[in-house]
């Protein structure tokens, strides 16, 4: 099966943000924006999703934080999707499968032609509710192995390898 959209998780599964968890915790947004620099895209995460976009996968990006603070980081780290959902953009949140499919909407993808990348049990429960195949993102090592994944990646280099087998 063809693979032409990727939805990703910010934070655990594009970004290392531990450092913010407190203050993301807290709603405390601005103070986040303002310690962006305390963050760090995960290696090869940059190059992958580069090459993705360069084959012509649909790059989305699938958040519980909100918009303001998930279009900073994607910025300060150079990662341009095709389409964002934040927090206010779909009801309810993960792990429904609401935000998922409002991004398969706005990248005009079905599920069938999607994966979800994760490190949560929330993002997990969320993308095979919505119907699309989920991988962990095994690169985090606080992600959630456990979580019923058809795959848990160890690097974010095997994400090219499984979406051209």
């Amino acid at each position: 099966m063809q693979i032409y959209a990727i939805l990703l998780n910010l934070d655990g599964t594009i970004v290392a943000s531990t450092a913010l968890a407190p203050l993301r915790d807290e709603g405390q947004w601005q103070d986040c924006i303002a310690n962006i620099h305390a963050t760090r895209c995960f290696p090869y995460v940059e190059r992958v999703l580069s090459r993705l976009n360069e084959k012509g996968v649909r790059v989305g990006v699938v958040t519980s934080s909100v918009t303001s603070y998930a279009e900073r980081v994607l910025r300060h780290h150079r990662v341009r999707p095709h389409a964002l959902i934040a927090y206010h953009d779909a009801r309810p949140h993960k792990p429904h499968p609401a935000p998922v499919l409002a991004c398969l909407r706005q990248l005009k993808m079905e599920p069938e032609s999607a994966v979800g990348i994760g490190d949560t049990a929330d993002d997990c429960e969320a993308y095979l509710a919505a119907g699309i195949r989920a991988l962990g993102a095994g690169w985090n090592e606080d992600c959630n192995r456990a979580a019923n994944w058809h795959a848990v990646l160890t690097t974010p280099v095997h994400l090219l390898d499984y979406v051209y087998r």
